[in-house]
C-alpha cells in the first residue's frame, strides 16, 4: 500500500473546503482511492473517468444532480490530476 503525505493534504485541504457539500458515504472511499491507491465503487470510477453516463447510471435515487455535481467538484479538488481523467490514469493510480 503506498501512501503520500502530498496527496494526504491535497484530499484534507479539499474536505475542509468543499466536504460538508458531498454526502459522507464519498468522502472516504475516494480517500482510500487517493491514499491507499484502492478501486472505487462505479459511480465515483465513472465520476474518476469523466464518464457521467457511467455515474448516472450507478447512482442511488436519492442522489440528485447537486450531490453529483458536488461529488465531481471535490473529485476535482481531492484526487491529483495524473489520478483521473481517463479510464487509464485510473487503472494506472490503482496499479
Amino acid at each position: 500500500m503506498r501512501n503520500d503525505t502530498r496527496h494526504e493534504r491535497r484530499f484534507n485541504a479539499a474536505v475542509a473546503e468543499h466536504g460538508y457539500c458531498v454526502p459522507e458515504n464519498f468522502i472516504q472511499p475516494l480517500r482510500r482511492y487517493v491514499i491507499d491507491h484502492t478501486m472505487t465503487g462505479d459511480l465515483l470510477h465513472g465520476i474518476l473517468i469523466d464518464n457521467w453516463w457511467m455515474a448516472i447510471m450507478h447512482a442511488h435515487t436519492a442522489l440528485t444532480v447537486e450531490d453529483l455535481k458536488a461529488i465531481t467538484r471535490f473529485v476535482w479538488d481531492a484526487v491529483p490530476p495524473e489520478a483521473r481523467g481517463s479510464h487509464e490514469a485510473v487503472k494506472a493510480w490503482v496499479a
